[in-house]
């Protein structure tokens, strides 16, 4: 059985692929009104030496998926699609 995330909650896992101090320490989801969007955040320090997260959202954008055989069979296909029915006869 797949896990579905509910509306109004968060994964977040450790950042296994950190390399400099720009990339965040952990990355997630969250979902908002039924749609899916990235979370990062940062272990930082404040003044008086005290940890805090800060974080930032962004919506996930699908057309920056990798391209595998399968998506571009997907689009491929449907591009032929498409393209029948913009056949008149």
């Amino acid at each position: 059985m797949d896990y579905e995330m509910k509306d109004m909650t968060f994964t977040m896992f450790t950042n296994k692929y950190k390399k400099t101090d720009k990339h965040p320490d952990y990355t997630g989801d969250i979902k908002i009104d039924g749609k899916i969007m990235r979370i990062a955040c940062w272990e930082k320090l404040d003044k008086n030496k005290n940890t805090f997260l800060s974080g930032s959202i962004e919506i996930k954008d699908e057309s920056k998926k990798k391209d595998t055989p399968f998506n571009k069979n997907k689009t491929e296909e449907h591009s032929k699609e498409n393209l029948d029915d913009s056949i008149p006869f």
